[in-house]
């Protein structure tokens, strides 16, 4: 029997993708599963867990037969209630040996550095497994991984030291939606803005630069997004004096991610006199021409199935009033699986917030993602646990993809995930506003979402 099962699993295979069709987010899993433990398998970092593997992959085997089956006869239109189910709890049966083989992983990664064994530490970066995205357990790899950089390049650990150099970054630029404008900054001059380049410090003031040049008797401005997502900057200039703007002002200019460009430029009107200024400039992120897809269908950012309620719906009493009306709040537990309601490129994420309380000054401590959406907007994901994110800036994730673990942290009445959908207000472009979005249920598409909804994707 043990045998057929294997040769219907191979035929299979050859027919379907590498897993089912059938509820493909949770068999991605694990077949990712399957190709770790072969790798594991051909080196000796494993040794003692064979027994383990060979029963896991076994069972995958058999649970992936029934998904192949039913995808079969959703094709041939002949599936029913039953099989589904059946394949359904054969794949959360699997859920307990897949935590079982990410324990594994970590503990043997802490063995290959507590031994000091660069080949099993090797081996483990070059075949990640998801607890490597946890903020501690990444710490500590790159920890050690730098004590013997110098002796001992690994690819995959220069990876994560890029990454973890953009999610430290990003922790300082997305904040909560209430603080994101950054204002009253200085405008620099050239070699101002070039020393900041060079010293490869940043933070969320000296991401967006605006420095002027003298051209002749004229000054130009330039600016610079030094950011991985496209802002809208604003410029204001008083009191000039024998100037001439080029551009009407205050100046509003939309920058796209990683882009320098000439802004303004002020002509003197008097060569033979002298001339003066005052400059300040701010941005938000974001882009105030974004114009959001009004007919987008949302999903659920939560497992297929999972019912969940809405403890704050649009124009919420709590917190969800003006720009911020748009906003949900869905009362999940801690540690409930987030997924992406909407694919995109993931821009900023904050895991390391411990603190949670319904308090404005707790702010700071929220966990979150921000997606950028391909039509300009954000999707943003609020009050994740400590640890609790899946995804780094610079992913492209797809809907329906985990991304992260809900919590309490944050301005948060309780655990819950808070999400909206945001862009630049194009009246005012120095604020983000949220806008209404679509949102697709097992029982169709709503387009108002209120405090007490019941929902299921």
């Amino acid at each position: 029997m043990n045998i057929l099962m294997s040769v219907v699993f191979l035929y299979s295979i050859t027919l379907y993708a590498a897993h089912p069709k059938a509820f493909a987010s949770l068999a991605k899993n694990f077949d990712t599963d399957i190709q770790n433990i072969r790798v594991y398998e051909k080196s000796g970092c494993f040794h003692m867990h064979h027994p383990f593997f060979e029963a896991y992959t076994h069972q995958i085997e058999q649970c992936f037969v029934l998904g192949f089956a039913l995808d079969r006869a959703i094709e041939e239109a002949e599936d029913t209630p039953e099989q589904k189910t059946v394949y359904l709890q054969a794949l959360r049966a699997l859920q307990s040996d897949h935590e079982v083989l990410e324990t594994l992983y970590i503990d043997r990664l802490n063995g290959a550095m507590a031994d000091d064994n660069l080949t099993c530490f090797t081996q483990m970066l070059n075949t990640p497994m998801a607890p490597l995205l946890q903020e501690r357990l990444r710490q500590r790899v790159l920890e050690y991984y730098r004590s013997r950089r110098v002796h001992h390049r690994i690819k995959a650990a220069e990876a994560l030291l890029q990454e973890q150099q953009l999610d430290a970054y990003s922790r300082k630029v997305a904040i909560e939606e209430q603080q994101a404008y950054e204002e009253h900054l200085r405008v620099l001059t050239a070699a101002q803005a070039k020393k900041i380049r060079r010293s490869g410090v940043r933070n969320r003031r000296n991401s967006v630069l605006v420095s002027t040049k003298n051209i002749g008797n004229d000054i130009e401005f330039y600016a610079q997004n030094r950011n991985a997502f496209a802002v809208t900057m604003t410029l204001k200039l008083r009191q000039l004096k024998n100037l001439k703007a080029t551009q009407k002002l205050p100046l509003y200019v939309e920058l796209p991610a990683h882009s320098k460009q000439k802004i303004l430029r002020l002509q003197r009107i008097d060569v033979t006199l002298p001339v003066q200024y005052q400059s300040r400039y701010g941005w938000v992120m974001g882009l105030a021409s974004a114009r959001h897809d009004a007919n987008y269908e949302y999903w659920l950012p939560f497992q297929k199935g999972k019912k969940v309620r809405v403890s704050q719906g649009f124009n919420g009493k709590t917190s969800h009033n003006g720009y911020s009306r748009y906003a949900v709040d869905f009362a999940v537990p801690e540690g409930t699986p987030i997924y992406a309601a909407r694919g995109g490129t993931v821009v900023a994420t904050k895991a390391s917030g411990a603190k949670g309380a319904l308090k404005r000054s707790y702010g700071k401590y929220a966990n979150y993602i921000v997606i950028e959406h391909r039509d300009g907007t954000f999707g943003k994901y609020y009050h994740l646990q400590q640890g609790g994110v899946r995804v780094s800036v610079g992913s492209v994730v797809r809907r329906g993809e985990l991304i992260g673990y809900s919590g309490n942290t944050g301005y948060s009445s309780g655990p819950h995930l808070h999400f909206s959908v945001s862009k630049v207000d194009p009246r005012y472009k120095q604020r983000p506003i949220t806008v209404p979005f679509r949102l697709q249920t097992a029982k169709g598409i709503v387009s108002s979402i209120r405090r007490g909804d019941v929902y299921t994707r």
